[in-house]
């Protein structure tokens, strides 16, 4: 018999496991070494562990993929079988946070102080390990479909990339998929309802704005209802004109005219 589950997970593909599972049993089973504590109620605070089942072998390929690139600005969830099912454990060290509570945190200070902005060599430092992240993924046809601020974490000056069940392995580099309804709103979308690797860039363009201006490019997006009479906003002007034209670019209305990752990483800012 396999594990059983409870609650269920938007953002992953089955059903979590509730919490009362054996936690030393994911640990042998997962290969995961830092599980330190004595009891779960000890467990449940310091960690964070969702054993989540996965019957989409899409899902499970890429989550092997990125388990086998191990690349150091990529969270891999941990996989293992268990009676033939197939389980991926997502954890959270103690000092990862979510990128979206510093963006809160940034909001809750500028209501109350003015010019409250993160530094713009902080902002690069991360955009490049954020695009680094990207052209690994893309050198392998992964489309991850969900770069947005809850799924980015830092450790300090470590961005790293949270790699969910959504993304998927295309046939080329040039491969789409259809697609009814993105999370950023964009032209291909509104177009020939298809993306590709080009729309992950237009995502991490909105997040790269989202970081310099603390403003929901989400929302600002859903309010669009023609690209083509559209004008982009600037990233504020406290930041170098570089960085505005590098967002520019991530965010061109025309997907084949965006660069790559890899392109993006040879701009002068990032060198």
């Amino acid at each position: 018999m396999g594990l059983q589950t409870s609650k269920t997970n938007t953002l992953m593909v089955g059903d979590t496991l509730d919490f009362r599972y054996d936690i030393y049993k994911i640990k042998r089973l997962s290969g995961i070494e830092y599980f330190k504590c004595d009891d779960l109620a000890d467990f449940n605070i310091k960690k964070t562990v969702e054993p989540i089942l996965v019957n989409d072998s899409m899902s499970q390929r890429v989550f092997k993929l990125v388990n086998e690139l191990n690349h150091p600005n990529i969270i891999a969830p941990h996989y293992f079988y268990d009676d033939g099912k197939f389980y991926v454990t997502r954890t959270y060290d103690d000092d990862y946070y979510a990128f979206a509570w510093r963006l809160q945190i940034q909001r809750h200070l500028q209501s109350y102080r003015k010019n409250i902005e993160i530094e713009e060599e902080q902002i690069v430092y991360w955009a490049k390990q954020l695009l680094t992240a990207l052209a690994c993924l893309h050198e392998n046809n992964v489309l991850h479909k969900f770069i947005i601020p809850e799924a980015i974490s830092f450790k300090k000056d470590r961005l790293k990339l949270f790699i969910p069940a959504s993304s998927i392995i295309l046939n080329s580099p040039d491969g789409l998929i259809e697609e009814k309804q993105t999370w950023y709103k964009c032209p291909e979308i509104e177009e020939k309802k298809e993306i590709g690797l080009k729309y992950d860039i237009w995502s991490a363009g909105w997040a790269l704005f989202n970081i310099c201006s603390l403003d929901d490019g989400r929302y600002l997006l859903d309010q669009v209802e023609d690209f083509s009479s559209w004008k982009r906003p600037d990233v504020p002007r406290i930041y170098s004109r570089d960085l505005d034209r590098v967002y520019k670019l991530m965010t061109n209305l025309n997907p084949e005219e965006r660069p790559s990752a890899a392109e993006l990483l040879q701009e002068k800012i990032f060198n």
